[in-house]
């Protein structure tokens, strides 16, 4: 608990956002062609209407029209397309 307080102490003194430090699924949008879902854990779902994710808290649906990932790492995914909704599907549980 110690190293998490420490840690808050630092991210805000260096101006770092508190969800840096946090093992919680973020979806970042940018604007209504783009967003960033960090800390997701796979794909169960990508067509060009919807892309849904597993997280550790649920699962996260991004729908829209012409959707795509434009690339993807272990936690972090990047969609393009006309997005229109996103839905957190939280069931409390690792997904």
């Amino acid at each position: 608990m110690r190293k998490i307080r420490l840690g808050r102490r630092i991210a805000r003194a260096i101006d770092l956002p508190e969800e840096a430090l946090s093992d919680e699924p973020c979806v970042k949008i940018n604007g209504p062609d783009y967003a960033v879902i960090y800390r997701h854990c796979g794909i169960y779902e990508c067509i060009p209407e919807r892309i849904c994710m597993w997280t550790r808290l649920g699962d996260i649906c991004v729908n829209g029209s012409n959707l795509k990932i434009l690339s993807i790492t272990d936690d972090m995914a990047h969609i393009s397309g006309l997005i229109s909704s996103v839905e957190l599907n939280y069931t409390g549980t690792k997904g």
